[in-house]
């Protein structure tokens, strides 16, 4: 990565961080993380074990905003309502109803 992509992205979390700040007037240091992220949880994120039970712990703390990185292999789950999901530069990677 060069130093453009770093400034850009850096812009980017600082622009999201302002929104908060200005919807919720306050930056409250417990509040919520801006992104979950799964691995958080436990997920390996390797394309190869199964994720699932690290993404329903992660889901079950009704996440506003999940950030994947990684390629995931999940099953039978349920996303909570108003849980926003993105991938991150592109190498994000979900395999839904994967076996193993």
């Amino acid at each position: 990565m060069n130093d453009s992509n770093d400034a850009e992205y850096h812009e980017k979390i600082l622009e999201q961080l302002y929104n908060v700040i200005k919807k919720t007037n306050s930056l409250d240091i417990n509040q919520q993380p801006l992104y979950t992220m799964p691995e958080a949880f436990g997920a390996k994120g390797d394309g190869e074990n199964n994720d699932t039970d690290a993404f329903r712990q992660m889901f079950a703390t009704n996440p506003q905003y999940v950030e994947l990185r990684q390629k995931y292999k999940i099953t039978n789950i349920a996303i909570p309502p108003n849980t926003y999901i993105k991938g991150f530069r592109g190498g994000a990677k979900l395999t839904l109803n994967a076996k193993g």
